[in-house]
């Protein structure tokens, strides 16, 4: 998919790493993998290639051989966003020193606006 949409290595390596991720925190069975990797290349897109050319969900659903609709691959990509915000809300917490459970997790989901 890189190679198709001429992204830089910077994405393959963030995709997998949000893969690799997801699949510590949750079970993912084997028919829904290849929706996670396309997931995590449009994360992926959006953080690192943040002001840049990113291919919208329509051209993941046509590369995967419409696999997955539009509509799966944006609730997936929802789903994983706020599986990625529980990292970011606990490392948060940990950093300031604020009792986990004091913190909403609206807060670690609005890192993720802009994407």
């Amino acid at each position: 998919m890189c190679f198709e949409f001429h992204l830089g290595p910077q994405s393959l390596y963030m995709s997998v790493e949000i893969i690799d991720f997801v699949l510590s925190k949750t079970p993912i069975t084997k028919d829904r993998l290849q929706l996670l990797g396309i997931c995590a290349m449009i994360l992926a897109c959006n953080i690192v290639n943040h002001g840049g050319i990113i291919p919208i969900y329509r051209d993941f659903s046509y590369i995967s051989d419409n696999t997955y609709s539009v509509e799966e691959i944006t609730e997936e990509v929802e789903r994983i966003k706020v599986i990625i915000g529980t990292l970011f809300r606990d490392r948060y917490t940990l950093y300031v020193g604020y009792n986990f459970f004091s913190l909403s997790l609206s807060i670690s989901l609005s890192i993720f606006h802009y994407i």
